[in-house]
């Protein structure tokens, strides 16, 4: 830790430096004297043989320097300066940069936020979303009848699942509260491939009609508001809806679900649909019902465009499946025409995403113009500077400074 000390020390370390320089060129002059010049020829040619004395200092002095990072401050210093001289430059420069930076940092964190932030889970990449092609209404919705069908393709997917947010009312020791939850397909968890941190999650067994106990997956937060993270938490009972359900397992702190924008407190089976959301019953009512949403996890090696290829092939004929009236349309869109196709779903699903996707990507590239604009007013400001300082410029020059340490 030299380096440290010498740091404090430079006042004393240069002083004794110049001393010993001095020392060495009177040592060499008293040479000369005794072997019979005078002192003034003697003191001249004791310079002339030591070499250029303020130079060797210098060189001497930058073994105890960081010169890069020394020059950077001095810079930065001489900058800050020139900038206190010319406040209304300043200010002018400053406002420039924080209209075209603070516009693009803005808008690309929202656009960050729904669309380009993978979901915090395993291979986020080998996700897809599943959608209704060509684009409606009802693009991103599927019934319960064609995610069934969907769900047994296992040509290209390792997983199928679909979800549904739901707001669940609870019994509680003060009245009933409303928690903001999700029934989700039993192969919800196991695409997602993040396992809990205590007990198990939710299986294509629990998501199957006529089970004893429906078994319900809580999140860390509602374990830690509810629960006090008690361990003994497994085992106990939740009435949702005036549904009995039994706690299984608790997901990690970082677990958000499928849904980007969204962060249940709770996961319960899709099969509950009819119990939970009574009197109305989506499930039963087929394909009249849009609700879910369904995402799929690829094969290890399959592309999307693959995968697509084969939704091409076996989409239609499942349309048809589903649909059993071949008359049914959607604002104007025939049965026949209708296929499922899949996208890149990384970032999960997000509803603002298929409402402000197009308007935020127009909105971003019009603050990359802002950007533009305050860079070519910035420039056009530095240039107008430089001219001034021709001068300056031309001396520093002169005198050896490199064109990097100008910039």
């Amino acid at each position: 830790m030299s380096w440290f000390t010498r740091m404090f020390r430079r006042r004393e370390l240069y002083g004794n430096l110049a001393e010993e320089v001095r020392g060495h060129i009177d040592e060499k002059t008293e040479q000369l004297v005794r072997e019979g010049m005078s002192r003034e020829e003697a003191s001249r040619a004791a310079r002339r043989a030591f070499g250029n004395a303020a130079l060797i200092e210098e060189r001497g002095r930058e073994t105890w320097q960081w010169p890069k990072i020394e020059n950077l401050l001095r810079d930065l210093t001489f900058s800050m300066r020139l900038l206190r001289k010319s406040p209304g430059f300043a200010v002018v420069a400053i406002l420039t940069l924080m209209l075209g930076v603070g516009a693009n940092t803005a808008v690309f964190s929202l656009l960050n936020g729904l669309l380009l932030r993978p979901l915090p889970v395993p291979d986020a990449q080998q996700l897809v979303l599943l959608r209704m092609a060509p684009k409606m209404g009802l693009s991103y919705s599927f019934s319960a009848p064609m995610f069934r069908a969907l769900e047994k393709e296992h040509e290209v997917f390792s997983q199928v699942f679909a979800f549904s947010g739901h707001r669940f009312q609870i019994r509680g020791q003060n009245g009933n509260e409303v928690v903001s939850g999700v029934m989700v397909s039993g192969g919800y968890f196991g695409a997602l491939v993040t396992p809990p941190q205590l007990g198990r999650y939710l299986t294509a067994a629990d998501d199957r009609k006529g089970a004893n106990e429906y078994g319900v997956v809580i999140s860390d937060e509602y374990w830690k508001t509810r629960y006090n993270r008690d361990p003994g938490v497994l085992g106990r009972k939740l009435m949702l809806d005036k549904v009995a359900f039994s706690v299984v397992g608790v997901m990690p702190p970082s677990f958000i679900g499928a849904d980007a924008n969204s962060r249940p407190q709770l996961y319960v089976p899709l099969v509950t649909e009819p119990l939970v959301n009574a009197p109305f019953d989506m499930t039963a009512g087929g394909y009249h019902n849009w609700w879910l949403r369904v995402m799929a996890r690829l094969k290890p090696g399959v592309p999307v465009a693959k995968a697509n290829g084969i939704l091409a092939s076996i989409g239609p004929a499942i349309v048809k499946e589903t649909i059993t009236d071949p008359n049914w349309s959607f604002n104007e869109m025939k049965r026949d025409n209708m296929t499922v196709v899949a996208e890149p779903g990384a970032a999960g699903y997000s509803f603002l995403r298929t409402l402000y996707r197009d308007p935020l990507l127009v909105i971003f590239a019009l603050c990359g113009v802002v950007l533009l604009l305050a860079c070519v007013n910035l420039a056009s400001l530095l240039l107008a500077r430089a001219a001034m300082r021709r001068r300056e410029i031309a001396t520093r020059l002169a005198i050896g400074a490199t064109r990097r340490r100008l910039i």
